[in-house]
């Protein structure tokens, strides 16, 4: 009864508000914190991290509005990201929006039967009479293909978000400024590191929420 009632607490409308804001919150103040100490954002990629876990916790609805509006708070409150020359602000505003459409439309899309898989395997390790054991692999096995599906929408969505900076960049810049080999320098080789963390680090905190019953 108490696991029913956190779960559809954790879903309402209330939460998914309160916890967007949380997240648009966090992203700019961790963004705030790399440019005060002078580090690299580009490479670390702060403000990222808050909006994908806006997409996984609240939905891909809200994850698509927070990442959109982020960056425009960010440079009303800071001034950064600049708007001026280059208007990086809008590009980034589409690039987060999409980070938190996709990983939220991508983890629904996933885990949709992912009550499927998981009660396969548990029934696969009621036919063995070691039942002990085998109940603990069929865990494992289960953990595992919730943690590849967690991966597996983050890097979805990462390549896609980094699409649609691109795509919002071109208007702008033209193919003049656009190489191919810039882009992929700039989007992937330059952000590599804030790419490893996001990988590593974003599947245990989802999956921490979803064993906290934060989310399904």
């Amino acid at each position: 009864m108490q696991q029913s009632k956190a779960i559809s607490l954790t879903q309402s409308i209330p939460f998914r508000l309160v916890a967007s804001v949380l997240c648009v919150a966090l992203a700019i103040a961790t963004s705030s914190v790399f440019h005060i100490g002078n580090l690299p954002g580009n490479m670390f990629l702060p403000m990222h991290i808050p909006i994908i876990v806006c997409g996984f916790v609240c939905g891909h609805k809200y994850g698509g509005v927070a990442g959109f509006i982020t960056p425009f708070v960010s440079h009303f409150i800071t001034g950064r990201p600049i708007a001026s020359p280059v208007p990086v602000v809008y590009f980034m505003a589409f690039e987060l929006a999409a980070y938190g459409f996709f990983t939220g439309l991508f983890y629904l899309l996933f885990f949709k039967n992912r009550k499927k898989t998981s009660d396969g395997i548990i029934a696969e390790s009621q036919h063995d009479e070691t039942m002990p054991r085998t109940e603990r692999i069929s865990h494992v096995k289960i953990l595992i293909v919730e943690i590849v599906l967690i991966v597996g929408a983050l890097v979805f969505s990462l390549i896609l978000g980094r699409i649609a900076f691109g795509l919002a960049r071109l208007p702008v810049v033209g193919m003049g400024g656009f190489g191919l080999t810039g882009f992929m320098r700039d989007m992937f080789w330059v952000s590599l590191p804030g790419i490893i963390i996001q990988i590593v680090t974003i599947p245990i905190l989802i999956q921490c929420l979803r064993k906290g019953k934060v989310i399904k």
